[in-house]
């Protein structure tokens, strides 16, 4: 039988080596996930806002000429033609008199860009799956005005926990058909 002997000089050093070791890779761990928080950044930034108001400034993050990061569809109006909005929840000093102001914006006209309707859903022949419908609604697709009408909106302000609370919906794309 052996019997090794380790001496705690050893003992100490090889600890010490390990928890160094373990450091460095721990510390390159983190740094790796620093970077990738950097890399993302917010579409918006909010540059002043007290009880009454709020300043935001909003740079959307194009994917294709209609679509971008964090867009959202309103899926409940069919018909009408599917452009995508970025919408902020907010709290209101109160149900009444509220308004959004858009005070500087930067924009490209696009032209021979065909949006489409926002599809109904109906149930298929054998009633295991939903697929989409899509018919225009042709009072919206004949009329040459932009649609939305304006490039921001309030929607669903109303009271949650006696707070007053509702959505900022910012249109980055006006559509005319």
């Amino acid at each position: 039988m052996k019997i090794i002997k380790l001496s705690t000089g050893k003992i100490v050093y090889f600890l010490l080596h390990l928890f160094l070791i373990s450091l460095f890779v721990n510390v390159g761990y983190s740094q790796n996930k620093t970077n990738e928080i950097k890399n993302l950044s917010s579409d918006y930034k909010i540059t002043n806002s007290n009880e009454t108001f709020i300043e935001l400034e909003f740079y959307p993050e194009f994917k294709t000429n209609t679509d971008f990061t964090n867009a959202v569809s309103n899926t409940s109006k069919y018909g009408v033609p599917d452009v995508r909005f970025r919408s902020f929840p907010v709290y209101f000093p109160g149900t009444l008199s509220n308004r959004v102001e858009i005070t500087d914006s930067k924009f490209t006209d696009i032209p021979n860009v065909e949006i489409g309707p926002v599809p109904s859903l109906k149930n298929s022949k054998d009633k295991d799956a939903v697929v989409p419908v899509y018919n225009k609604d042709e009072k919206i697709y004949s009329d040459n005005n932009f649609f939305p009408r304006d490039a921001a909106s309030l929607s669903d302000v109303g009271t949650l926990r006696n707070k007053y609370f509702g959505y900022l919906n910012i249109y980055p794309v006006l559509y005319n058909p």
